[in-house]
This record gives structure tokens, C-alpha cells and sequence, in this order.
């Protein structure tokens, strides 16, 4: 039995030009910092790599199916498929969610509470902007949210703040996020930036399961700090796409 694990951020309905490399995150703690163009997805991208998951045969779980799996050893649809979000930015409820809606396809969105916004703001396709608690809330039908730190989704150079900041205020943190979230025990590093010594961290904060940016399939005997996670990059073909999925 195993799962592949999707990963999608920010999504735009028209192109986006390339040669600007990044744009601007906005979130409601003012925390400044681009979000890289790869980690965009173009909405008919994704609508044609739902379709083709749909049409054959893979079937998509909840994070509830992934803690019964490592806990219970319940088995697993074939063709398992997690699909989660990070950030919370406001595209993937405009242009993302209504095809999950419409098709009940459940997914996983790790939030990092702080950015959220109190009230929705006006959607603008020049930064990527977080929603607010609000929006969050109306997609309840197919979302589970998950933990992604409070205020640490912050980085210097290639490590992340739960790697150099004191271990209390980490563990701190992390609990802090999971008031707030539905699955508060399932964590995504920040950037996908970890190393062994925070695992003690997020021991003491009761993480059970972390989800890494590293590729490839997660089975029984994969590390449960070091859960794979396949990010889906701007303009992907099809081709590739369907490479990921059936190479397993």
C-alpha cells in the first residue's frame, strides 16, 4: 500500500510573465517575501491534471485515511492520492475550490495561522494574497486544515525559523497554529526546510506527522517526519504530470 502527495500554492486564470522569476506574498502579519513563479499553477493546468486523475481510476483521500494507514494499518483505496495546499492564498478559493467542489474531491490546506487575514480582502492578481478565517470556513465541505506554524513560516537564506530560533518558542508556535486548525497534529515545514533537530520540537508540540517537499511515494516504512510531498510546478505538461502519478 502506498499514497502520492500533491502540492499546489498559488494558481492564476491568465499567464503569468516568467522573466519576473517571483511576486510579492501579502498576508495580515506583514511578513515580506516572494513567492517563487514555480510554485504557481495555471488554473486549466490543473483543471486538465484533476480530469485526468478522475478519468483514470485514482482516487483521492483525506488526511483522516494517511493517520489511519501509519496508525491502524487501514488499507488504502489503489491509486491513492493526498492533495494539499499551503498558504491559504486567496486563488485557490476563487479558482481551485470550485472544482474540488464540484467534483467532492477532498484535499488538505496547511495554514499558517498568523498570515490569515480577519476580514476577506479584494482579490489582486499582483501578489499573493492570504484569505481571511471567513473564506476559509466556506470551504469546509471539502477542505481539512492543517498545521503550518503560527508566525515561523519566516526563513533566512536556506533554513527556516523553526531550525534557528530557540526550541521552546518553536514548540510554542507550532501549538499556537494548532488552535486554530481542524488536524492540528499534521505539520508541513515551512519552505520544506528541516533537519533531524527539530524533531524533538515537534514531538513536544504533539506533531505525529510532518510533510516534507521532497519527491517520490509514501508506504508504511517511510518516516513519519519525512512524509513525501511532490510539488506540482508552473506549466507542467500534462505528460509529466501523468509520469509522476504512474511511475509508482
Amino acid at each position: 500500500m502506498d499514497f502520492i502527495t500533491l502540492c499546489y500554492h498559488e494558481f492564476r486564470d491568465t499567464p503569468i510573465n516568467t522573466e519576473i522569476q517571483s511576486i510579492p506574498v501579502e498576508v495580515a502579519n506583514g511578513y515580506q517575501d516572494n513567492l517563487p513563479i514555480a510554485l504557481y499553477t495555471d488554473i486549466q493546468d490543473f483543471k486538465e491534471q484533476m480530469q485526468y486523475c478522475i478519468n483514470n481510476g485514482f482516487n483521492f483521500i483525506t488526511i483522516e485515511d494517511v493517520e489511519a494507514f501509519y496508525k491502524d494499518r487501514k488499507m488504502l483505496p489503489s491509486k491513492a492520492i493526498l492533495l494539499t495546499f499551503d498558504d491559504a492564498y486567496q486563488s485557490m478559493k476563487k479558482l481551485a475550490y470550485p472544482l474540488l467542489k464540484a467534483n467532492k474531491i477532498p484535499a488538505t490546506m496547511f495554514v499558517v495561522s498568523g498570515w490569515m487575514y480577519e476580514k476577506s480582502k479584494a482579490w489582486d492578481a499582483t501578489v499573493a494574497q492570504t484569505m481571511s478565517w471567513t473564506d476559509l470556513e466556506t470551504m469546509s465541505d471539502c477542505l481539512t486544515t492543517a498545521n503550518h506554524t503560527h508566525w515561523m513560516h519566516q526563513r533566512t537564506h536556506l533554513q527556516g525559523s523553526i531550525q534557528t530560533e530557540p526550541k521552546q518558542a518553536v514548540v510554542d508556535d507550532i501549538l499556537k497554529c494548532a488552535t486554530y486548525v481542524d488536524a492540528p497534529k499534521i505539520f508541513a515545514y515551512p519552505f520544506g526546510f528541516y533537519d533531524p533537530s527539530v524533531f524533538a520540537s515537534l514531538e513536544n508540540a504533539n506533531i505525529e506527522f510532518a510533510f516534507t517537499t521532497k519527491p517520490g511515494v509514501n508506504t508504511l516504512s517511510t518516516p513519519r517526519f519525512e512524509l513525501k510531498r511532490n510539488i506540482i510546478p508552473y506549466k507542467m505538461p500534462l505528460s509529466a504530470f501523468v509520469e509522476l502519478l504512474e511511475k509508482r
